[in-house]
């Protein structure tokens, strides 16, 4: 039997949830696209070989509060996949339009990626629930908000290109309910978007990407 060896990109990875006996993910490989990757919040074409499970407990959360994040990625973009395991799936009503202090969206279901390549962005993705519609911030630095100056936040579809889809899971037929058991998030992230050349990272090369997930527990 021949062992297949994909080339990979890697990324250090770390979680910032808090909690007793959370996952500890220190690398993420990030995977080349098999093929043509269609943003739809369907995962089927995608090789997620190299996806890590992040979860605040272990024991007591796995599988109701919990999600597999996966790379990929290609000369064009990186791709970010995540399947969640979340009961009240999807709400977040920042509302990218007219927020004031948009780093605040990641107080409810959200996923932020802070990344270090020759510059330093952070991307927080999320499904605008009374809009009905995806919804993606950026702001420059790894922390941007450890000192008082004024924030800008970078609207991430309409000036960086990026691309994401959001779609519900149906619960197992065992739970009884027939409501959705989590949701699937997928991003398009153009080189451009994160590295400030524009230059496409390739197998082998890495740079930093520190993980954060939340997943609000109701509505607000």
């Amino acid at each position: 039997m021949k062992r297949i060896v994909w080339p990979v990109l890697v990324l250090v990875a770390a979680t910032l949830v808090a909690g007793a006996e959370q996952s500890d993910n220190h690398m993420l490989n990030a995977v080349p696209a098999p093929g043509k990757v269609v943003i739809d919040g369907n995962l089927s074409e995608w090789d997620v070989s190299g996806g890590i499970t992040v979860c605040r407990d272990v024991a007591a959360q796995m599988g109701s509060y919990s999600a597999t994040v996966a790379m990929m990625y290609d000369a064009d973009a990186l791709y970010v996949g995540v399947d969640w395991f979340d009961p009240t799936p999807m709400v977040n009503n920042y509302d990218p339009r007219f927020d004031v202090d948009l780093r605040h969206c990641f107080h409810s279901d959200s996923i932020q990626l802070h990344l270090r390549t020759d510059m330093e962005r952070k991307v927080i993705g999320w499904y605008f629930t009374r809009g009905k519609s995806p919804a993606i911030c950026a702001l420059d630095g790894w922390f941007p908000w450890l000192d008082d100056r004024p924030i800008p936040y970078i609207d991430g579809i309409k000036a960086l290109g990026i691309t994401e889809a959001f779609q519900l899971k149906a619960q197992a037929p065992s739970a009884g309910s027939g409501q959705a058991a989590g949701y699937v998030q997928e991003m398009r992230i153009p080189w451009s978007a994160i590295v400030k050349s524009g230059k496409a990272y390739k197998a082998g090369e890495s740079f930093d990407c520190m993980l954060a997930g939340e997943s609000h527990d109701g509505p607000r």
